[in-house]
């Protein structure tokens, strides 16, 4: 498995976190954990490989090891906040970890964040400003490092609670913990929304009895996450954060109007992430073939054969996306193609053989042995010859 794999596991795992099914996200972040592992044993193996022949690391094995640090710590945080959903132990632990943090240096960090068009409003205001991706994974890191500390914490150490998560926040994030707390002390930034989010739901989590203060706190913080950047510019584990927050009696004792505006939140943050059905989803494709069809098939095919033909449930939804040519791999071989306006309209029954026996049996045609005298003389044969002499004729010198 390359790391590449690995981070696509992590990728779909997001998306399953987005639907809030957390044991398909936990499998998924299982696999990518197993793969980092694999592959960080792999580049151990090189080191004392290339320790013992004297050879040096390049630039292009730094740079690859500081990507699998980024990978395996990905994979610490969303191994966390799974088993934290799924109500288990995390598999990984923070001391398996290096304490380094990720280099914040390059064009992850410094490069402008610009709004995409189409999510969101418009009409950001505001400064430019540094996208600040790495520095806002370290903090993350550090948020979910907390949480995953807490999970053992009062049996050989002190507790790990709420004030841990105040102490592990970088300065530059102070707004998180502000005295005057508001969504408009929040840079607009995506990347400044999650963090904040990730604080908010992270204090719920260790609070045994949270304050409802901090659930419309959280609320204010996703609505305008979604106002800025979209519903789906925002991170899916905020879907997470909100499931996790639901088990909190607080969030239970909310009033009819803030337990619908909760709903409507959730609601608003899966939309975005949920599988597509076949049947509803609308291809460009769909536009072109209906234009080329002739007008004869259409009559001579009536929509009920479409449903009740086999090939039609399944394969339509496949062909709507497939390029022009494209066989599927079920039909390899011989392709048969039925045509014919007998064919159609039987659906699953196939040919009516009643009907083509009851047409061959009304045709006029003789009942008896007898020859037709006119049938004889096409032959050749004299008019009033029977069979008996047409045989005899052929075989009478034997």
């Amino acid at each position: 498995m390359a790391l590449g794999h690995v981070k696509a596991l992590l990728v779909l795992s997001l998306i399953r976190l987005g639907q809030d099914s957390a044991g398909a996200a936990s499998l998924l972040i299982g696999l990518a954990v197993r793969g980092a592992m694999a592959l960080t044993d792999g580049q151990a193996r090189d080191r004392h490989r290339n320790s013992i022949s004297g050879q040096s690391t390049s630039s292009m094995q730094d740079s690859y090891s500081n990507a699998l640090d980024r990978v395996l710590k990905a994979c610490l945080m969303l191994d966390t906040i799974v088993s934290l959903r799924l109500g288990q132990t995390p598999h990984m632990r923070t001391n398996d970890m290096k304490e380094k943090p990720t280099e914040e240096s390059g064009s992850e960090e410094w490069a402008p964040w610009v709004p995409r068009a189409g999510f969101g409003s418009e009409n950001v205001g505001g400064a430019v400003q540094p996208a600040q991706s790495l520095s806002s994974f370290n903090q993350l890191y550090q948020f979910f490092r907390t949480l995953n500390q807490s999970v053992e914490s009062g049996s050989a150490g002190p507790k790990v609670g709420a004030a841990n998560l105040v102490q592990a926040l970088d300065p530059r994030f102070s707004f998180c913990n502000s005295v005057v707390f508001g969504a408009s002390t929040i840079p607009i930034l995506p990347s400044a929304f999650l963090i904040q989010a990730t604080f908010l739901g992270a204090t719920l989590t260790l609070m045994a009895d949270a304050r409802v203060s901090l659930i419309w706190s959280l609320m204010e913080v996703l609505e305008s996450s979604i106002s800025y950047f979209g519903a789906a510019g925002v991170s899916p584990l905020l879907v997470t954060y909100m499931s996790i927050a639901s088990t909190k009696s607080c969030v239970q004792a909310l009033r009819d109007d803030d337990k619908t505006r909760w709903n409507s939140l959730m609601g608003d943050l899966m939309s975005v992430w949920q599988d597509r059905s076949p049947n509803t989803e609308y291809s460009p494709m769909d536009a072109e073939s209906s234009d080329q069809t002739p007008t004869r098939v259409e009559s001579a095919a009536p929509q009920s054969s479409r449903q009740a033909s086999p090939f039609n449930s399944e394969d339509n939804a496949l062909h709507s996306w497939e390029p022009v040519g494209y066989v599927p791999f079920r039909f390899h071989g011989t392709v048969i193609v039925c045509s014919g306006p007998y064919l159609m309209g039987q659906g699953a029954h196939g040919v009516d053989y009643d009907a083509i026996m009851d047409e061959l049996a009304s045709i006029d045609c003789t009942d008896s042995m007898e020859a037709d005298p006119q049938f004889m003389a096409n032959l050749g044969f004299a008019p009033g010859s029977e069979l008996t002499d047409m045989l005899r004729g052929e075989y009478g010198g034997m």
